[in-house]
């Protein structure tokens, strides 16, 4: 690039040395153009000399920078404040995680690997179950582990989680029916109990028979 270029000073009568800048400087400003997209074209379409086009881009650029590290910043700290919350299962945790690890990502911020993103997932499903999050930590080959692995075991113990509540809640529906059942049968008398009466009424009703007078009196 042709850093020193300046205008002819008489461009009907140009030197050697001043051609050779003119063109330096249009192969220079070819090159730049031709690399640039259209947001940043218009920002030089008017410009001519190769220097001030990329003094131009460099400025622009450098802008841009700054915005993009403070919005890197700004949600790593989100990053760093993940946490699962009420009513979310493992599923809707690890894509609200990964939606917010894609946008990092996009801004060009490459130290945010697998491994960093398991442990955030980890810290954010350990306050609801940390036996799970400690076994999970405890495979030997954790390091290697991807955030769709974490998934798979996450949801694996959410699900044997649900099939462990919902037989503890038919062991206790099929307890309450056992027990109606129980009362019911000992509000009943029994056809034993049933027969007593009936012999016991019948004794009675004919001993009245023999003793009326008895009865009278």
């Amino acid at each position: 690039m042709c850093s020193g270029f300046q205008p002819l000073e008489n461009p009907k009568e140009p030197t050697n040395e001043e051609l050779a800048g003119v063109h330096l400087n249009g192969q220079a400003t070819s090159i730049l153009i031709s690399a640039l997209d259209g947001n940043e074209y218009n920002r030089v379409m008017n410009v001519d000399v190769a220097k001030q086009i990329w003094d131009t881009l460099h400025l622009a650029h450098e802008g841009v920078d700054k915005v993009r590290r403070a919005k890197i910043d700004l949600m790593m700290a989100k990053l760093n404040r993940f946490v699962i919350v009420d009513g979310e299962g493992p599923q809707e945790m690890f894509d609200r995680l990964m939606t917010l690890v894609g946008k990092i990502r996009g801004y060009g911020f490459s130290e945010l690997d697998d491994h960093k993103v398991v442990k955030v997932m980890l810290e954010a499903y350990s306050p609801r179950n940390e036996t799970v999050v400690t076994l999970i930590r405890d495979k030997k080959k954790i390091e290697h582990f991807t955030p769709i692995d974490v998934l798979g075991r996450l949801l694996t113990f959410d699900m044997q989680r649900e099939e462990a509540n919902e037989r503890r809640k038919l062991s206790e529906l099929q307890a309450k029916l056992d027990g109606m059942k129980i009362k019911e049968l000992l509000s009943k008398p029994t056809n034993q109990t049933r027969k007593g009466l009936q012999a016991r009424s019948r004794t009675t009703s004919k001993h009245q028979q023999v003793n009326p007078k008895k009865q009278n009196k």
